[in-house]
């Protein structure tokens, strides 16, 4: 009987997303097989159950999920009107002969949900088919964690592909065009001259059996946890210098492969062909187009996967891609324009695993937003937040942001300690904005300004804007345009509070804040339930002021019985490096009690709220 590991999150979702479902709805399962166990990891709804829109769906899913996983299975919601024979049937008809063959492992796993009274779904059951005629039920576990994917090998592969397509005046017949062109680039990609070479070592794998025939230091034993003892990886040390070092286990650091095409060599004996050459020329006018696709596929392999099984899995992941590239690519042309669709890698916390979505340059936020809505549907996302901009793409951390600011310093502390408490905490990333950077001395009077800043980067991040963060000048100039401060505000060393960062926000990025006024530090260690509050359904840093000093509050630790509690602050304060065991362990960043507020000064709390936006 095949093993299912089956997360709350994803059943959660599954859920929240059909509770309004009146008729029969169908969705994948996304998941890996390790050994005999399937470990479920996300879902993939289809707008229809019509089979063909299903089975369209199915390929759209395979080709933005990790290549190393699949779909493993089927989610159907089943109305409370349907009698139980009757879902069976369907059952069987949709397990054991729709899609089995589409799908990846040796088995078809099904969640089957039904409703039931006032619209609440009772009952899941799982299913799997072993001999492709029955089903029977599976052994189903439910876990609170996810944590299959954290174990495997992240390969990051780049390549790109130069796409020449015949231009026409119809649609249709350039559509045609499309099609015959990613035919003969996947036919490219499948032959012997596609080659694999593992960056920052000597590896090189190919398609040919075996694969690494080329490569001294791997064997027919050899694992991908095998990998990281040859690859070099540089580090830096005191006065600038780097050097180089071995990985000697398996590292959290993605493996990048660059995807290549051997462009010399001998030919086959057999690919030389048996007839006397003879040349045809037909003279015409034709126009073509052309660009040239990157390609950057993820994969999620087992540490247990043998090397040699890794060119064909790169392959299909490359494949998939491609067949995606070339839909987007139909999708999209318009006025005898080829769009280019770029890859982004997403990692919504919603869904907790990566994602990858084609982008056609050319186009704008606002041009793609029933993309979005579209692709957020069928990802179960919500459809109130910008998780599939180009701006919230995931950072791999080897990536970096392209400049010198920390993201996320509050990452890796220590728990706050309060007794039978609950963590409400910033949701997302942003970047940390303190004194003395940018070249700019604001020391003694720019915390403000500092705090606004973070509180602007984690609206960028979070794809609510593409505004810069702004400088002091700029803030200072905006106050002026609103009318709240004089021409020659511009340019000076005045501070500002709480209500001309609400102001700053509004002009802005068109954000709207709510404020908290308290008459003393001392009132702030009764404010745990509303700043809690604020944290579960916005998820926004707040911005505090008071007597001559600013901070950014990130979050509280909250016991709502005996209302103890603490504030994990962001000091604007620091001047020195981004060291971030420095400003951890000297408390820039951190857990603080209600006594770290002066208790007679008052305090104005700008509390920014989320736009409703995709």
């Amino acid at each position: 009987m095949a093993k299912v590991i089956f997360p709350h999150s994803v059943q959660k979702r599954i859920e929240e997303n059909l509770q309004n479902a009146t008729t029969t709805t169908l969705g994948f399962l996304l998941g890996k097989w390790m050994e005999d166990t399937l470990h479920i990891f996300g879902c993939y709804r289809c707008p229809s159950e019509d089979i063909e829109d299903v089975g369209h769906c199915l390929k759209e899913a395979s080709g933005q999920i990790p290549l190393g996983t699949g779909v493993c299975g089927l989610f159907g919601f089943y109305p409370k009107s349907d009698g139980d024979d009757k879902v069976m049937r369907e059952i069987r008809m949709t397990a054991t002969r729709r899609f089995k063959d589409q799908c990846s492992g040796d088995h078809l796993v099904m969640a089957v949900f039904r409703g039931g009274d006032n619209g609440k779904h009772l009952q899941s059951t799982f299913w799997y088919h072993a001999d492709g005629r029955d089903v029977s039920e599976a052994d189903a576990k439910f876990t609170d964690t996810n944590q299959i994917l954290d174990e495997c090998v992240v390969f990051r592969l780049h390549g790109s592909v130069k796409f020449v397509v015949r231009h026409d005046k119809k649609k249709d017949k350039v559509i045609q065009n499309i099609a015959k062109e990613l035919g003969n680039q996947i036919q490219q990609l499948k032959s012997n001259q596609t080659a694999f070479h593992i960056k920052h070592s000597h590896i090189v794998m190919f398609l040919d059996d075996p694969p690494y025939a080329r490569t001294d230091v791997l064997t027919d034993d050899t694992l991908c946890r095998d990998l990281f003892q040859y690859i070099e990886k540089e580090e830096e040390e005191a006065m600038g210098k780097k050097r180089k070092v071995k990985l000697k286990e398996i590292s959290k650091e993605v493996v990048h492969v660059n995807v290549m095409k051997q462009i010399a060599g001998p030919i086959p004996f057999e690919k030389v062909p048996d007839c006397s050459p003879y040349i045809v020329q037909n003279q015409e006018c034709v126009k073509y187009m052309t660009t040239t696709l990157p390609l950057d596929v993820i994969g999620l392999v087992s540490p247990d996967e043998p090397v040699g099984n890794l060119p064909q899995i790169f392959l299909q992941g490359l494949v998939n891609q491609l067949t995606c590239m070339g839909r987007t690519m139909c999708q999209f042309y318009k006025d005898n324009r080829l769009c280019k669709p770029k890859p982004y890698h997403y990692k919504p916390d919603v869904i907790g695993h990566l994602v990858t979505l084609l982008q056609p340059t050319g186009w704008s936020e606002s041009d793609l937003e029933s993309y979005r809505r579209d692709l957020s549907q069928k990802l179960m996302l919500p459809l109130t937040r910008p998780t599939l901009r180009c701006c919230c793409r995931h950072v791999f951390p080897d990536e970096g942001y392209g400049d010198s600011y920390l993201r996320n310093t509050h990452v890796g502390l220590s728990r706050a300690g309060v007794k039978g408490s609950k963590t409400y905490i910033v949701d997302g990333t942003y970047a940390y904005h303190h004194y003395m950077q940018d070249k700019f001395d604001d020391n003694g009077w720019g915390c403000a300004y500092r705090s606004l800043q973070t509180i602007v980067s984690w609206f960028r991040h979070q794809g609510y804007t593409e505004v810069p963060v702004p400088s002091h000048r700029q803030i200072q100039q905006v106050l002026v345009d609103v009318g709240d401060k004089q021409t020659s505000f511009v340019g000076s060393r005045k501070w500002i509070g709480s209500t001309e960062v609400g102001y700053c926000l509004d002009h802005l990025l068109g954000v709207t804040s709510k404020f908290m006024f308290v008459s003393s530090g001392a009132e702030l260690a009764v404010k745990g339930r509303e700043l809690a509050m604020h944290f579960e359904s916005q998820g926004t840093p707040i911005m505090i002021g008071g007597g001559v000093l600013a901070h950014t509050i990130l979050g509280v630790d909250f016991n709502d019985v005996t209302g103890d509690l603490k504030f994990l602050i962001l000091d604007p304060h620091y001047t020195g490096g981004e060291d971030i065991k420095v400003i951890q362990d000297k408390g820039w960043c951190g857990w603080k009690g209600p006594d770290f507020w002066n208790q007679q000064a008052f305090y104005n709390l700008c509390m920014p709220q989320r736009p409703v936006m995709l």
